[in-house]
Protein backbone atom coordinates (compact mmCIF):
# COMPACT_ATOMS: atom_id res chain seq x y z
CA UNK A 1 0.00 0.00 0.00
CA UNK A 2 0.98 3.57 -0.27
CA UNK A 3 -0.52 6.11 1.79
CA UNK A 4 -0.10 9.99 2.43
CA UNK A 5 -0.72 11.19 5.94
CA UNK A 6 -1.17 14.35 6.50
CA UNK A 7 1.00 15.47 3.53
CA UNK A 8 1.87 19.29 2.70
CA UNK A 9 4.55 20.65 0.32
CA UNK A 10 5.33 23.60 -0.84
CA UNK A 11 7.93 25.20 -4.07
CA UNK A 12 9.20 28.49 -1.86
CA UNK A 13 6.33 29.12 -0.44
CA UNK A 14 3.45 28.36 -3.37
CA UNK A 15 1.55 25.25 -2.38
CA UNK A 16 1.89 22.23 -3.98
CA UNK A 17 -0.43 19.90 -2.04
CA UNK A 18 -1.85 20.78 1.29
CA UNK A 19 -2.64 18.03 4.08
CA UNK A 20 -2.90 15.00 2.03
CA UNK A 21 -4.62 12.02 3.19
CA UNK A 22 -4.88 9.30 0.77
CA UNK A 23 -4.12 5.35 0.43
CA UNK A 24 -3.26 3.77 -2.67
CA UNK A 25 -4.02 -0.01 -2.10
CA UNK A 26 -2.06 -2.96 -3.90
CA UNK A 27 -3.85 -4.18 -7.40
CA UNK A 28 -5.71 -1.36 -8.30
CA UNK A 29 -5.59 1.32 -11.03
CA UNK A 30 -5.93 5.24 -8.83
CA UNK A 31 -6.03 8.03 -11.05
CA UNK A 32 -5.19 11.64 -9.87
CA UNK A 33 -7.39 14.38 -11.91
CA UNK A 34 -7.39 17.78 -11.85
CA UNK A 35 -6.65 21.27 -13.91
CA UNK A 36 -3.09 22.08 -14.50
CA UNK A 37 -1.41 22.83 -11.32
CA UNK A 38 -3.83 21.05 -9.20
CA UNK A 39 -0.67 19.18 -7.94
CA UNK A 40 -0.90 15.50 -9.97
CA UNK A 41 2.74 15.04 -10.46
CA UNK A 42 3.54 16.51 -7.27
CA UNK A 43 1.63 13.16 -5.72
CA UNK A 44 3.83 11.41 -7.45
CA UNK A 45 7.09 12.73 -7.00
CA UNK A 46 6.60 12.45 -3.44
CA UNK A 47 5.29 8.88 -3.73
CA UNK A 48 8.72 7.70 -5.59
CA UNK A 49 10.84 10.02 -3.55
CA UNK A 50 12.07 12.45 -5.96
CA UNK A 51 10.55 15.10 -3.28
CA UNK A 52 10.25 14.84 0.14
CA UNK A 53 7.25 16.13 2.24
CA UNK A 54 7.68 19.22 4.23
CA UNK A 55 4.84 17.73 6.77
CA UNK A 56 3.35 14.38 7.16
CA UNK A 57 4.81 11.30 6.03
CA UNK A 58 4.16 9.17 2.37
CA UNK A 59 4.67 5.44 3.26
CA UNK A 60 5.08 2.50 -0.03
CA UNK A 61 4.50 -0.55 1.74
CA UNK A 62 5.50 0.74 5.53
CA UNK A 63 8.55 2.58 4.30
CA UNK A 64 8.94 6.07 4.86
CA UNK A 65 10.14 8.03 1.69
CA UNK A 66 11.65 10.59 4.33
CA UNK A 67 14.40 7.71 5.35
CA UNK A 68 15.65 6.09 2.22
CA UNK A 69 17.54 7.15 -0.86
CA UNK A 70 15.19 7.61 -4.80
CA UNK A 71 17.36 5.19 -6.00
CA UNK A 72 16.27 2.71 -2.77
CA UNK A 73 12.67 3.28 -3.72
CA UNK A 74 12.77 3.17 -7.99
CA UNK A 75 13.38 -0.36 -7.68
CA UNK A 76 9.84 -0.84 -6.13
CA UNK A 77 8.43 2.30 -7.99
CA UNK A 78 8.93 3.02 -11.22
CA UNK A 79 7.80 6.47 -12.84
CA UNK A 80 7.35 7.56 -16.60
CA UNK A 81 7.46 11.54 -16.55
CA UNK A 82 5.11 13.50 -18.84
CA UNK A 83 8.35 14.69 -21.31
CA UNK A 84 10.14 11.60 -22.32
CA UNK A 85 12.67 13.85 -24.21
CA UNK A 86 14.15 14.78 -20.85
CA UNK A 87 15.11 11.38 -19.82
CA UNK A 88 16.03 9.61 -22.97
CA UNK A 89 19.32 9.46 -23.90
CA UNK A 90 20.75 6.26 -25.93
CA UNK A 91 21.38 5.62 -29.38
CA UNK A 92 18.68 3.34 -29.99
CA UNK A 93 15.36 1.58 -28.88
CA UNK A 94 16.46 -1.69 -27.45
CA UNK A 95 19.84 0.19 -25.58
CA UNK A 96 16.92 2.78 -24.07
CA UNK A 97 14.61 -0.42 -22.76
CA UNK A 98 17.68 -2.37 -21.63
CA UNK A 99 19.02 0.46 -19.46
CA UNK A 100 17.11 -0.06 -16.21
CA UNK A 101 16.60 -4.10 -16.22
CA UNK A 102 21.25 -3.79 -16.88
CA UNK A 103 21.78 -1.83 -14.34
CA UNK A 104 19.24 -3.58 -11.57
CA UNK A 105 21.08 -6.76 -12.42
CA UNK A 106 18.58 -8.59 -14.34
CA UNK A 107 19.78 -12.11 -15.40
CA UNK A 108 18.61 -11.42 -18.79
CA UNK A 109 18.05 -7.75 -19.58
CA UNK A 110 17.94 -8.42 -23.47
CA UNK A 111 15.17 -10.50 -22.67
CA UNK A 112 13.29 -7.92 -20.19
CA UNK A 113 13.44 -5.06 -22.90
CA UNK A 114 12.06 -7.31 -25.43
CA UNK A 115 9.06 -7.92 -23.71
CA UNK A 116 8.13 -4.88 -22.99
CA UNK A 117 9.25 -3.80 -26.15
CA UNK A 118 6.95 -6.73 -27.72
CA UNK A 119 3.70 -5.04 -25.43
CA UNK A 120 4.33 -1.44 -26.77
CA UNK A 121 4.43 -2.28 -29.85
CA UNK A 122 7.75 -1.11 -30.39
CA UNK A 123 9.54 -4.05 -32.65
CA UNK A 124 9.67 -2.21 -35.14
CA UNK A 125 12.30 0.45 -34.22
CA UNK A 126 14.59 -1.21 -31.78
CA UNK A 127 17.48 -0.14 -33.97
CA UNK A 128 16.41 3.32 -33.88
CA UNK A 129 16.83 6.54 -32.30
CA UNK A 130 14.65 7.48 -29.41
CA UNK A 131 15.03 10.58 -30.65
CA UNK A 132 13.81 10.34 -34.40
CA UNK A 133 10.33 8.77 -33.30
CA UNK A 134 7.12 10.82 -32.80
CA UNK A 135 5.78 12.06 -29.57
CA UNK A 136 3.25 9.24 -29.12
CA UNK A 137 6.37 6.50 -30.18
CA UNK A 138 8.52 8.66 -27.57
CA UNK A 139 5.95 8.24 -24.90
CA UNK A 140 6.09 4.58 -25.36
CA UNK A 141 9.30 3.91 -25.05
CA UNK A 142 9.44 5.68 -22.25
CA UNK A 143 6.55 3.67 -20.33
CA UNK A 144 8.67 0.04 -22.00
CA UNK A 145 11.87 1.59 -20.17
CA UNK A 146 9.91 1.20 -17.03
CA UNK A 147 7.91 -2.15 -17.90
CA UNK A 148 11.06 -3.48 -18.51
CA UNK A 149 12.21 -4.19 -15.01
CA UNK A 150 8.67 -4.70 -13.54
CA UNK A 151 8.32 -2.16 -10.67
CA UNK A 152 5.78 -3.64 -7.87
CA UNK A 153 4.13 0.44 -8.42
CA UNK A 154 4.10 2.10 -12.07
CA UNK A 155 3.49 6.08 -12.07
CA UNK A 156 2.30 7.69 -15.15
CA UNK A 157 2.18 11.12 -15.57
CA UNK A 158 -0.21 11.89 -18.87
CA UNK A 159 0.95 9.03 -20.13
CA UNK A 160 -1.90 9.07 -23.12
CA UNK A 161 -0.89 12.30 -24.22
CA UNK A 162 -0.17 11.98 -28.07
CA UNK A 163 -1.94 8.74 -28.12
CA UNK A 164 -4.76 8.23 -30.88
CA UNK A 165 -8.32 6.37 -29.49
CA UNK A 166 -6.98 3.29 -30.72
CA UNK A 167 -3.32 3.41 -28.84
CA UNK A 168 -5.46 4.38 -25.89
CA UNK A 169 -7.21 1.13 -25.87
CA UNK A 170 -3.75 -0.96 -27.01
CA UNK A 171 -2.49 0.84 -23.80
CA UNK A 172 -5.65 0.43 -21.34
CA UNK A 173 -5.50 -3.53 -21.76
CA UNK A 174 -1.42 -3.25 -21.31
CA UNK A 175 -1.69 -1.67 -17.89
CA UNK A 176 -5.07 -3.59 -17.17
CA UNK A 177 -2.40 -7.01 -17.49
CA UNK A 178 -0.02 -5.53 -15.26
CA UNK A 179 -2.89 -5.09 -12.64
CA UNK A 180 -3.76 -8.45 -13.18
CA UNK A 181 0.24 -9.37 -12.82
CA UNK A 182 -0.09 -7.85 -9.77
CA UNK A 183 0.95 -4.75 -9.98
CA UNK A 184 -0.40 -1.23 -8.93
CA UNK A 185 -1.08 1.85 -11.26
CA UNK A 186 -1.14 5.23 -10.25
CA UNK A 187 -1.98 7.96 -13.03
CA UNK A 188 -1.78 11.64 -13.60
CA UNK A 189 -4.03 12.89 -16.21
CA UNK A 190 -6.00 15.25 -17.32
CA UNK A 191 -7.72 12.70 -20.04
CA UNK A 192 -10.95 12.91 -18.23
CA UNK A 193 -12.82 10.52 -20.96
CA UNK A 194 -9.88 7.73 -20.37
CA UNK A 195 -9.76 7.62 -16.51
CA UNK A 196 -13.10 7.38 -16.30
CA UNK A 197 -13.51 4.18 -18.93
CA UNK A 198 -10.69 2.63 -16.47
CA UNK A 199 -9.80 3.65 -13.38
CA UNK A 200 -10.75 1.78 -9.72
CA UNK A 201 -10.46 4.76 -7.88
CA UNK A 202 -10.09 8.53 -8.49
CA UNK A 203 -8.90 11.55 -6.58
CA UNK A 204 -9.87 14.74 -7.50
CA UNK A 205 -7.13 17.62 -6.83
CA UNK A 206 -8.08 21.67 -7.07
CA UNK A 207 -4.95 24.18 -6.32
CA UNK A 208 -3.10 21.46 -4.10
CA UNK A 209 -6.16 19.80 -1.98
CA UNK A 210 -8.18 16.85 -2.47
CA UNK A 211 -11.61 18.13 -3.02
CA UNK A 212 -13.27 14.27 -3.97
CA UNK A 213 -11.92 10.55 -3.35
CA UNK A 214 -13.55 7.26 -4.50
CA UNK A 215 -15.22 5.65 -7.38
CA UNK A 216 -16.01 7.14 -10.63
CA UNK A 217 -19.26 7.92 -9.93
CA UNK A 218 -17.96 10.79 -8.62
CA UNK A 219 -17.74 12.40 -11.68
CA UNK A 220 -20.94 12.54 -12.23
CA UNK A 221 -21.03 15.22 -9.42
CA UNK A 222 -21.29 18.45 -11.26
CA UNK A 223 -20.08 20.26 -8.17
CA UNK A 224 -16.95 18.82 -8.33
CA UNK A 225 -16.47 18.88 -11.75
CA UNK A 226 -17.22 22.40 -11.59
CA UNK A 227 -15.15 23.46 -8.74
CA UNK A 228 -11.63 21.37 -10.57
CA UNK A 229 -12.63 22.61 -13.76
CA UNK A 230 -13.08 19.36 -15.59
CA UNK A 231 -15.73 18.36 -17.84
CA UNK A 232 -18.17 15.45 -17.39
CA UNK A 233 -16.81 12.33 -19.00
CA UNK A 234 -19.18 10.59 -22.07
CA UNK A 235 -19.63 7.53 -20.33
CA UNK A 236 -21.47 9.16 -17.91
CA UNK A 237 -23.19 11.10 -19.79
CA UNK A 238 -24.44 8.50 -21.79
CA UNK A 239 -25.63 6.43 -18.86
CA UNK A 240 -27.29 9.44 -17.63
CA UNK A 241 -28.92 10.17 -20.79
CA UNK A 242 -30.16 6.38 -21.67
CA UNK A 243 -31.05 5.75 -17.75
CA UNK A 244 -28.25 3.50 -17.04
CA UNK A 245 -26.25 2.57 -14.23
CA UNK A 246 -23.16 3.23 -13.99
CA UNK A 247 -20.83 1.10 -12.51
CA UNK A 248 -17.47 1.51 -10.83
CA UNK A 249 -16.52 -1.10 -8.69
CA UNK A 250 -13.70 -3.20 -10.34
CA UNK A 251 -13.71 -1.02 -14.19
CA UNK A 252 -17.30 -2.71 -14.27
CA UNK A 253 -18.44 0.51 -16.22
CA UNK A 254 -21.94 -0.14 -17.52
CA UNK A 255 -21.86 -2.74 -20.23
CA UNK A 256 -24.23 -0.83 -22.43
CA UNK A 257 -22.94 2.49 -22.11
CA UNK A 258 -19.62 1.20 -23.28
CA UNK A 259 -20.89 -0.71 -25.90
CA UNK A 260 -22.80 2.14 -27.57
CA UNK A 261 -19.79 4.33 -26.98
CA UNK A 262 -17.69 2.56 -29.10
CA UNK A 263 -20.26 2.22 -31.58
CA UNK A 264 -20.55 6.22 -31.58
CA UNK A 265 -16.63 6.72 -31.96
CA UNK A 266 -16.02 4.04 -34.50
CA UNK A 267 -19.06 5.99 -36.52
CA UNK A 268 -17.07 9.21 -35.81
CA UNK A 269 -13.69 8.66 -36.90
Amino acid sequence: MIEFIEVSYDYYGQIGVKDINLKIEEGRWVSLIGANGSGKTTLLKLINGLLKPKKGDVLVDGINTKNVKTSFLSRKVGFVFQNPDYYLFSNSVLDEVMFAPRNFKSSDPRRCAKEAIDRLGLNKYVGRSPLELSEGERERVAIASVLSYKPKYILLDEPTKGMDYRRKLEFSKILMKLIEDGHTVVVASHDVEWVADNSDKIAVLHKGEIIANGPMELLSKDVILNKASLIKPQTIEICETLDLEVKCRFKEVSKECLSIKQKIQSFTR
